[in-house]
């Protein structure tokens, strides 16, 4: 399970109203039961998105308890979106590239 938060690597308004999870195929059906999550149309504040690709999961950086996408596996998604998903996209970038560079 890794949770996407663009904003935990860069300054930018919340691009998403709701918290977007990713988890392996049998997990999706574990955590329903679970906790009793009910499937709804309208108005989620959680999504999961089952995902079998390992990339997804690589590097995952653990904060609060929990496991986060990768700062590189943000910005390879947010590339993927419209104009102020690439601008977030680029911050990212350059603190990657710093980082690379100082290392």
């Amino acid at each position: 399970m890794a949770g996407f938060e663009p904003q935990k690597y860069a300054v930018a308004p919340e691009t998403q109203e709701r918290l977007t999870i990713y988890v392996e195929p049998l997990a999706e059906l574990d955590l329903v039961q679970a906790f009793g999550l009910i499937p709804v149309q309208r108005f989620a504040n959680v999504v999961f998105h089952v995902i079998s690709d390992p990339v997804v999961y690589f590097d995952l950086v653990e904060a609060d308890g929990f496991r986060w996408c990768s700062p590189l596996q943000v910005y390879l998604e947010l590339m993927q979106g419209g104009k102020r998903e690439k601008e977030i996209a680029f911050q990212i970038q350059e603190e990657l590239l710093e980082k690379a560079q100082a290392g």
